[in-house]
């Protein structure tokens, strides 16, 4: 790069030519990972006759595998994050009774002889204003922003559940009543 004297008698460097390309043009363009993965997943199956988490680290792992640049590598990174999957996991399976207005004397004095779990409810929910952090559930319940937030995530899941059951007729009457009650 070069310089030339400025006004004010120190030196400012001369700006070189600019050009300006595409980003197909400047060989930038990238194939989105959902494309790439989708590809490789198929190519597994084909070629394997199954797709098992296993099979898709097996790949990845040579270095000239499409595969491995999404996966982390260095195990020591690998390993406090699997940790903190664990952790997740961990928060996410407490639980507790959720007894309704009137329902007192439905829920069974001895639960871990019941078979079924009808009023177990998470005990900490994601904070939607605390970033990854959990609070309890009746903090998230009386917080009326925490509410909304919540609300909208179960809805959301609702959502993706409906669509992910497009083509089974055994459950399509409660698909489309879960649509209409959300208004789709």
């Amino acid at each position: 790069m070069q310089t030339e004297k400025s006004g004010s008698g120190g030196k400012r460097k001369k700006a070189a030519p600019t050009q300006y390309m595409s980003k197909k043009d400047a060989g930038l363009v990238r194939e989105r990972k959902t494309v790439v993965v989708e590809r490789e997943m198929e190519r597994i199956f084909k070629e394997r006759g199954a797709l098992t988490t296993a099979l898709l680290v097996e790949e990845a792992e040579r270095e000239d595998s499409p595969l491995h640049k999404f996966f982390e590598w260095d195990d020591t990174v690998a390993a406090r994050k699997y940790r903190i999957v664990q952790a997740t996991q961990m928060i996410m399976a407490s639980k507790f009774v959720c007894v309704l207005e009137g329902e007192r004397n439905a829920v069974p004095k001895v639960l871990s002889a019941q078979p079924h779990t009808d009023h177990m409810v998470r005990r900490f929910l994601p904070s939607g204003d605390k970033g990854d952090g959990y609070v309890t559930r009746e903090q998230v319940l009386q917080d009326v922003e925490e509410r909304r937030l919540l609300v909208e995530r179960k809805k959301s899941a609702l959502r993706a559940w409906c669509r992910s059951i497009v083509d089974i007729e055994e459950l399509s009457s409660l698909r489309e009543m879960i649509e209409a009650a959300l208004g789709q």
